[in-house]
């Protein structure tokens, strides 16, 4: 255990500015580490690492304490990690710091702020509040690119707040390839402006299955927000899904589930639900060009 590190100035900054995996040494790793952190700084800020390049493995490690910066890629736990050619794991990790991004910075996450390329986590998990001043902030991750990331059995429980994109459990995600399941957002999630949902805040250009997640957190935005999902913009599928806390817009676009669906990716959504009296709402989703298969809204006696 590391207890009260302190650093207030600077890029990459944590416990470790920054890691490369080294293929000329190959037993690279980081685990079963507990660090308390208070850090202010700007970009690439992770209360343990501040970039990861490669696939370094990263096991049962824990964050606590405050992060506060002014730039972008701002997570609890990593700002950066890039896993590359080759799979990067990162399991049984936590943050239960608390995530601040100020001065307009983007993908501001409580584990993670942003992640990329065969990054596979699991059983992983934040509970710190985060905080957003611009785009891309989501409780677990702020944003997710690339291809063949993967996400199972992992939560978000902290508040969130930020401006556009924002979810109780990714901000926004982009990627090609990959699935998240058996994941849940429990946290208040608020959107200033735009893409506000209680899991994703947006979901784009993404052939990503997505299944038996769910989030019960209230959720207030302005246009495009969502119990689950705010935006789904793309392919992809979403499956044995479902939303049961308040969803208020003040905008367009506005449903129990998902706000609004668009494109030619036609997506799949099967087997999802909604709480009808628990969001406030009555609609599943707003769009078009979308295939769905035993989709509903129920009542709370009837999804007790």
């Amino acid at each position: 255990t590391i207890s009260n590190l302190t650093i207030t100035s600077g890029s990459y900054a944590g416990l470790f500015g920054y890691v490369s995996y080294s293929y000329s040494n190959p037993a690279t790793a980081i685990h079963d580490l507990n660090v308390n952190v208070s850090i202010s700084g700007t970009s690439y800020i992770g209360g343990l690492i501040g970039r990861v390049a490669g696939q370094v493995p990263i096991t049962n490690c824990s964050v606590s304490g405050n992060i506060s910066a002014s730039g972008n890629y701002v997570g609890g736990l990593i700002g950066y990690i890039d896993a590359g050619y080759n799979t990067a794991n990162l399991t049984n990790c936590s943050s239960s710091a608390t995530v601040t991004g100020t001065n307009y910075g983007d993908y501001i996450g409580g584990l993670i702020g942003y992640l990329t390329n065969k990054v596979a986590i699991s059983q992983c998990n934040s509970t710190g509040n985060v905080t957003g001043s611009d785009q891309y902030t989501g409780g677990l991750i702020g944003g997710i690119s690339g291809y063949n990331n993967s996400i199972d059995q992992s939560y978000s429980t902290g508040s969130v707040s930020g401006s556009t994109y924002t979810g109780g459990f990714i901000g926004y995600i982009n990627s090609s390839s990959g699935n998240i399941s058996n994941c849940f957002a429990s946290g208040s999630v608020t959107g200033d402006y735009n893409y506000t949902g209680g899991f994703i805040g947006y979901f784009y250009n993404s052939s990503n299955s997505f299944s038996t997640c769910y989030a019960v957190g209230p959720i207030s935005g302005t246009s495009y927000v969502g119990g689950v999902i705010g935006r789904h913009n793309g392919s992809g599928s979403v499956q044995y899904c479902y939303a049961t806390g308040t969803v208020v817009g003040s905008g367009s676009y506005i449903a129990g589930f998902l706000g609004y669906v668009t494109g030619s990716g036609w997506p799949t959504y099967s087997n999802c639900y909604y709480d009808t009296q628990g969001t406030s709402q009555s609609t599943f989703y707003n769009g078009s060009n979308i295939t769905i298969s035993n989709c509903s809204g129920y009542s709370t006696n009837q999804m007790c």
